[in-house]
């Protein structure tokens, strides 16, 4: 009997689409694409082994990877997770291209076609990571997994239309060029060898990598029920990946451009759709809680079993998390002269900065006043309802455009706060 197939937004199977009869096949435009940059690689670090060259890497990995693969590829591109101008997707997409990786059309098959097999009963291992370390790492770098009868994968025609992006998914490797020759004339074959090979080398390779092993063990703040397959976060790893290791929660909220949305999760990518928010060049940011809950989404529970999410009744009070979690706690206000504000109503948390969480009491609508008082709390865990001595300070909501860290949740704490007791 065939097993029933999801289909998802863009991969519709068609009646003979079986995701388990496919052969893995060696690609040779991708392998000797990879094995060439390999080459200027060894070069690059024999040849010019130089701080100059190193800067130069440094430098076009953090704006290729960060601006153009997580923020215009990954969260625009392929999951809209916000808007921006039709001249800034191009340039941020075209960044994606010098990744090295793929064309646009290329990376939204690539992307999507791994979420479809992700998404079935059953999961062959080249698209779930299944294989070994270095068996993984050849599928994945120099393969295909090509089906018998794929399914139709179809992207929607603003972008299949596009000539801007059809003329770079035809050239895809040459635009490589360009970028070359002004490396060239600034600093000659050392900067070329750095600033192309080797940095297409890593960035290929940590991107499997990263793929790899956030397919295989990790930190899981949820996971999704019934499929084979599940994401897990890599810790430690926000500021060079520019929070793609958090690909647990990526799982959990595909359509979020925030992929960090935990306390303490760096999320680079985030930061900068942010800082394009503040420039007025980013809109309708979406957040995890932005759409539905996906179906079979369970919270990990660190000390109890898994529950289903959204969290409801007692338990969201527990839920003190910072991100865009939704969870609503009862809360006591206060204004400055220490009297009690009375009210009711849901807080929800997802604005409530880290480590801040409602004094109990009677729950009042949010957003609040200036003069209504938290509590700041230590830690997330069994400790974490207990107040430590802290006193309870007023915090101000002021209109400040969100985006520039710190102020990335919009929050800033009184400069002369008044005295309270905790």
């Amino acid at each position: 009997m065939k097993m029933p197939l999801v289909a998802t937004e863009r991969v519709h199977p068609l009646a003979q689409t079986d995701p388990m009869l496919g052969q893995i096949q060696w690609d040779a435009a991708k392998s000797l694409w990879w094995f060439a940059h390999l080459a200027g690689t060894v070069a690059a670090l024999t040849l010019y082994p130089t701080a100059e060259g190193l800067a130069v890497f440094v430098v076009l990995s953090a704006v290729t990877i960060c601006a153009g693969h997580s923020t215009g590829m990954h969260r625009l591109l392929i999951h809209r997770s916000f808007k921006a101008p039709r001249w800034l997707e191009h340039v941020l997409v075209y960044l994606g291209v010098l990744v090295g990786m793929a064309g646009p059309f290329g990376m939204i098959r690539a992307h999507d076609m791994r979420d479809w097999h992700q998404r079935q009963v059953l999961c062959p291992p080249h698209p779930s990571h299944g294989a070994g370390f270095w068996r993984d790492g050849w599928w994945q770098l120099h393969c295909v997994y090509r089906l018998e009868h794929p399914p139709e994968v179809v992207i929607e025609p603003e972008v299949a239309g596009s000539r801007f992006y059809r003329l770079v998914e035809a050239t895809w490797m040459a635009q490589q060029l360009p970028l070359a020759v002004i490396l060239w004339f600034a600093g000659g074959m050392e900067w070329v060898l750095w600033g192309i090979s080797l940095r297409i080398t890593a960035s290929l390779t940590g991107h499997w990598a990263v793929g790899h092993f956030a397919h295989r063990a990790g930190h899981q703040g949820w996971r999704v029920d019934g499929l084979p397959v599940q994401g897990y976060n890599l810790r430690g790893l926000g500021l060079i990946t520019f929070g793609e290791n958090w690909h647990g929660n990526h799982h959990a909220f595909p359509h979020s451009a925030r992929l960090g949305v935990e306390p303490g999760q760096i999320d680079p990518g985030f930061w900068f759709i942010r800082a394009l928010e503040w420039l007025g060049l980013a809109s309708a940011i979406r957040l995890p809680d932005s759409e539905p809950p996906r179906a079979g989404l369970l919270r990990v529970g660190a000390d109890g079993p898994d529950r289903p999410w959204p969290l409801t009744g007692p338990e969201r009070s527990l839920a003190s998390h910072q991100g865009n979690l939704r969870a609503r706690v009862g809360c006591k206000a206060k204004a400055r002269d220490g009297k009690a504000q009375d009210g009711t109503g849901g807080l929800d948390q997802r604005r409530v900065p880290d480590g801040y969480r409602a004094v109990s009491g009677a729950g009042r609508p949010w957003p609040m006043g200036a003069g209504q008082r938290w509590s700041l709390v230590a830690g997330s865990g069994a400790g974490a309802g207990r107040r430590r001595g802290f006193p309870a300070v007023p915090l101000v909501r002021r209109p400040c455009r969100p985006g520039i860290w710190p102020l990335v949740s919009g929050w800033v704490r009184p400069a002369a706060a008044p005295s309270a007791k905790a």
